[in-house]
């Protein structure tokens, strides 16, 4: 029987040396702050909704909130707050457009993140409009909740300009859908905070050939929203490199089961005011 060092020896995946990897390797990288206040929101209810404008959980009157659809404030709202901690990043994605200048390997990048926020809406005496959820059931509309809050979401696009090394004619193997054959790849990390909302009159808001509503005679106010976000953007080839090598690292072995409070609390240092 052979010496530990000779069993060691024939595992050619601990062997050390030189190994060959897949890497990520940088070609352009970008940080950038930005602040936009831009709408409208959506409701992103998964129900039919309606913005109470009467008190009382039994009323019906009050403004009719679509799925999908751009919210509609009336006049009575005059002041928009986020809910506490409900701001979320739904999504968030990175793909590379196409090349814009080849003399330069530059590419176009678009990034997409969408964002999700329960928001309150209020009185000019600070009286908040409830949230009444009219969902299909067999064919009828039945109210379900009323809720304090109403669940919006809006997607931001940006478009950015990077170098990305020249495009060629072999394709990477890659699980994903590219529009490029042997596009970079482009990865992106953000960090949002929902800064205000308010409504906004139709006819300032600059969308209202697209989203105004016709239904209603009164003055139309849209959902916006001011959110600031830090972002870093980084694009980046699949490379092959040949790097000097250890070994393989070897997991240890994992701690199985949960201490009791009680393991837990035997194990803290003995207080320091209770020493001699």
């Amino acid at each position: 029987m052979g010496s530990p060092q000779d069993s060691k020896s024939e595992h050619p995946d601990k062997a050390c040396g030189e190994v060959s990897i897949l890497a990520f390797q940088i070609y352009d990288q970008c940080r950038q702050k930005w602040c936009d206040s831009a709408g409208p929101w959506v409701s992103a209810e998964p129900c039919e909704c309606i913005l109470l404008e009467m008190p009382g959980e039994s009323d019906q009157y009050g403004r009719y909130l679509a799925p999908g659809q751009p919210v509609t404030l009336p006049d009575r709202v005059k002041k928009v707050k986020a809910e506490a901690d409900s701001f979320v990043i739904q999504r968030l994605g990175a793909s590379v457009l196409r090349p814009v200048d080849p003399s330069r390997d530059c590419w176009e990048v678009e990034v997409r993140a969408a964002f999700a926020c329960n928001v309150e809406f209020y009185s000019e005496a600070m009286q908040r409009f409830p949230i009444r959820l009219l969902c299909e059931s067999e064919g009828e509309k039945t109210p379900v909740a009323v809720r304090p809050s109403l669940h919006t979401a809006f997607t931001v696009e940006k478009r950015i300009i990077l170098h990305g090394g020249r495009n060629g004619v072999t394709a990477a193997g890659l699980p994903e859908e590219r529009g490029w054959g042997s596009a970079p790849h482009a990865f992106v990390e953000l960090k949002a905070d929902p800064l205000e909302f308010r409504s906004v009159r139709a006819e300032d808001s600059g969308a209202c050939d697209e989203v105004c509503d016709c239904n209603y005679e009164e003055p139309l106010n849209y959902l916006y929203g001011t959110v600031g976000a830090a972002m870093m953007l980084f694009l980046y080839r699949i490379v092959s490199l040949r790097i000097p090598s250890s070994g393989i690292a070897i997991p240890k072995d994992c701690l199985c089961g949960l201490q009791t409070p009680c393991e837990q609390f035997l194990q803290m240092n003995f207080p320091p005011e209770l020493k001699a």
